[in-house]
């Protein structure tokens, strides 16, 4: 903060090493996690944005083709981060046993503030000042290391794609084992998943929301489905405690405040007399 910097870069940077630390204390690559005595600055929270069913299946048919259609799929069907998209590799996938593993990510960046064992970097950005393509041993925290069961649809989708990417004819071999990659086999980078996702919502025209928030669309549907318990969702997002999910992922409307009050209303029929609706 002495440099000037704000909460919301702090607070990202943190995020950044906090995971790496942790893992390399976990691994004995470091004696203490030093992030332990670090005081976080106030972070403004700023308003989310999602979309509801009909419009995630917009997007779904807008993505079809396009170059971040398995980024966008994977972000509407199981809530994933950026970075845990393009961090899946094919040794995740375990078509076996109908299981994918979420358990590593990519991130573009300075790798040399990781600790030493924490990660490995798997290529650099061409942009005028390049940057580490870094996959990361480790996500956000603990709990975001999930599996999900692959069901009929999705197992169908990644079968399709293994296939295509096996008769594929690549520039380079270097990333044969991750699962987003474009038609020539170079890594799809997080950060043109942000540039591509942009003008696929141009081009469709949809709402702008960003592509983390597909994410929070994702979880939001199953936040407000009954027939999820708050552990489901919390463990379908990887979030370490239920206060993140019931917090960030619930959300009422208008007509959700009628019900609830045509219930409380109900509840006083010497009252209210018989006068609700249904």
């Amino acid at each position: 903060m002495e440099q000037g910097r704000s909460p919301k870069t702090v607070h990202k940077l943190l995020s950044l090493i906090g995971p790496a630390f942790r893992y390399a204390e976990k691994n004995d690559f470091i004696i203490k996690n030093p992030m332990r005595v670090i005081d976080r600055p106030t972070k403004v929270k700023k308003e989310s944005h999602y979309y509801n069913a009909e419009q995630l299946n917009t997007l779904a048919n807008a993505a079809k083709g396009s170059y971040i259609e398995t980024p966008v799929i994977l972000a509407i069907v199981l809530g994933l981060r950026r970075s845990e998209i393009v961090g899946i590799t094919w040794d995740n996938v375990d078509f076996e046993n109908r299981l994918l593993h979420i358990n590593q990510s990519v991130i573009v960046g300075d790798s040399s503030i990781l600790p030493h064992g924490t990660y490995k970097v798997i290529g650099h950005t061409n942009s005028r000042k390049p940057k580490d393509i870094i996959l990361k041993y480790f996500l956000k925290t603990e709990s975001s290391e999930r599996s999900f069961t692959m069901n009929d649809a999705l197992y169908s989708y990644l079968k399709a794609l293994k296939a295509e990417q096996d008769n594929m004819i690549r520039e380079t071999n270097e990333y044969r084992d991750f699962l987003c990659v474009n038609p020539v086999g170079a890594l799809i980078t997080p950060d043109s998943i942000t540039h591509y996702f942009i003008k696929l919502l141009d081009e469709n025209e949809l709402p702008h929301i960003r592509f983390h928030e597909l994410r929070h669309s994702c979880i939001s549907l199953f936040a407000n489905n009954t027939a999820f318990s708050v552990k489901q969702v919390q463990d379908y997002a990887g979030h370490s405690d239920f206060l993140t999910t019931f917090n960030v992922y619930s959300h009422t409307d208008d007509s959700d405040k009628k019900t609830e009050m045509d219930y409380i209303t109900s509840c006083f029929t010497d009252l209210f007399g018989d006068s609700n609706e249904g």
